[in-house]
């Protein structure tokens, strides 16, 4: 995730989120498993408007 991370250099912005006790299979998982978690967490980041990042 880290390294994920400092590779996005050229994004407006990076944000990271962890789910606790989260699994690869969340976004298919049951509500208790955190799955409402994952999907705040995309509503809010596709809710955020777009900002164009100035050339170097």
């Amino acid at each position: 995730m880290t390294t994920l991370a400092q590779d996005l250099s050229e994004a407006a912005s990076v944000r990271t989120v962890t789910i606790p006790e989260a699994t690869h299979y969340v976004h298919l998982d049951r509500p208790e498993r955190r799955r409402g978690r994952l999907l705040a967490e995309v509503i809010r980041t596709l809710a955020q408007p777009a900002v164009a990042k100035a050339a170097h």
